[in-house]
């Protein structure tokens, strides 16, 4: 029940947070070398630029429908 969008292209990071931004879209999921190891995901916030890591997928939907409602 969360609208998302999958950047395709590979560029780096920022320029991938700058997109979102410019869309108005208010959350990054990012799931790196070091996350995928773990099972966790990261979620940062676009506009504040606040992270937090996430034990696991789950975790991370129930983080972003809490700051979405």
């Amino acid at each position: 029940g969360i609208g998302c969008e999958v950047f395709s292209e590979k560029r780096k990071l920022g320029a991938q947070f700058g997109y979102a931004e410019k869309k108005g879209i208010p959350f990054a999921l990012v799931v790196g070398g070091d996350e995928a190891a773990r099972g966790a995901v990261s979620i940062k916030e676009i506009a504040s630029r606040e992270s937090v890591e996430l034990p696991s997928l789950a975790a991370a939907v129930e983080h972003v429908r809490s700051r979405l409602s």
